[in-house]
């Protein structure tokens, strides 16, 4: 999983929080950027990041780290990315930490 690309998310260790992005790179580089930003208190670099020190939450590679779908880089990784958002979104007591939030009548009808 960790040598792969695609749409993955984080779940926070304190709270409901999930993060969900896209890497076109290896997940576990993508994730060591997440885990930097947060080690080095510089929250613009990584929203999840800005969540865990914002809110003085925790995060644990080992669990709170999937990989949604395996995904070359290009439009269909967006796709992928923007239904997973969706989908959370419309999940009770979920909490997205993404700065952008995509609306779409289309996809909240399908998830809710």
């Amino acid at each position: 999983m960790n040598e792969k690309s695609g749409v993955y998310n984080l779940l926070c260790s304190t709270c409901l929080a999930v993060y969900i992005g896209q890497t076109g790179r290896q997940l576990k580089s993508r994730i060591d950027d997440h885990e930097k930003a947060f080690q080095n208190k510089t929250p613009e670099r990584s929203n999840f990041a800005k969540h865990l020190l914002s809110q003085n939450h925790t995060f644990d590679r080992t669990s709170g780290v999937n990989l949604l779908h395996t995904v070359e880089k290009s439009k269909q990784i967006t796709a992928f990315e923007y239904i997973e958002i969706v989908k959370a979104v419309s999940q009770p007591n979920r909490t997205v930490v993404n700065e952008i939030i995509p609306s779409s009548p289309l996809a909240t009808l399908l998830y809710k």
